[in-house]
């Protein structure tokens, strides 16, 4: 997460409201979905702890829909690339 990416305010924005660290909230929408996992990057013991916050966070349908409207679903065109 690049903090100077605008997409990236959204996600600082409810973090601060919730006392947790953007990248708990990115955790918490990709992971919301049960049959979605996501295998985040940990440095050290405070970033696992950092992450665990996505565990509990349970994202209102309005912070969903934020974040939704930041990032919108890309469409591909043509196959994954292969190399």
């Amino acid at each position: 997460l690049d903090p100077r990416d605008p997409k990236f305010a959204v996600l600082a924005e409810i973090a601060g409201r919730r006392g947790v660290t953007p990248h708990a909230v990115a955790l918490s929408y990709l992971t919301r979905d049960p049959l979605v996992f996501a295998i985040p990057k940990a440095a050290g013991r405070a970033h696992v702890e950092a992450n665990a916050a996505a565990l509990t966070l349970d994202l209102t349908p309005s912070e969903i829909a934020a974040i939704d409207a930041a990032h919108p679903n890309r469409v591909r065109i043509g196959p994954l690339p292969t190399n």
